[in-house]
């Protein structure tokens, strides 16, 4: 009897400490926080990023980003609570280094954004969870509590 059946292993990665965030998209941990993806294969992941605000006025918004290669086949959902926290803000994104801006944070915190999707890439390269902070304030990503998964889905079936 022969199957179609696939066996993936996804992996989850922890951030190792707080990073403070002040202005445009900043990687989480460069190198550290993400994985190493390779050119062709196509992955699926999804970031649940933890952080507090210096103030809840403060603009707050997360993605992934790559240094040396380009996405293709690139989608995911950035999403994140406002200030009244009952309303939620979903961007689609199709490139790197999106949303281009935030949104007031809820509360100084903690709060939780997500960031899932689907990327293949035309290098191999490292992806990285990213995070954009506004109005001259700062945003910080939890260590210990941040958290990026990950998988490449499109394996052969095995015959």
């Amino acid at each position: 009897m022969t199957s179609r059946n696939k066996f993936i292993v996804e992996r989850t990665n922890v951030l190792e400490s707080n990073k403070t965030l002040a202005g445009a998209h900043t990687n989480l941990d460069t190198g550290r926080f993400g994985w190493y993806g390779k050119a062709g294969e196509v992955y699926e992941f999804e970031a649940y990023v933890v952080y507090t605000a210096t103030a809840v006025t403060e603009g707050a918004a997360f993605g992934i980003n790559s240094s040396g290669t380009l996405a293709t086949n690139s989608s995911y959902v950035s999403e994140y609570n406002t200030t009244d926290a009952v309303t939620s803000v979903r961007t689609v994104c199709t490139a790197f280094s999106q949303p281009a801006a935030g949104s007031a944070s809820p509360s100084t915190g903690p709060n939780v954004a997500t960031v899932k999707g689907i990327i293949s890439l035309t290098n191999d390269a490292f992806i990285n969870v990213t995070g954009i902070a506004e109005n001259s304030n700062q945003i910080t990503a939890l260590g210990g509590l941040t958290t990026v998964k990950w998988k490449r889905i499109d394996w052969p079936a095995e015959a």
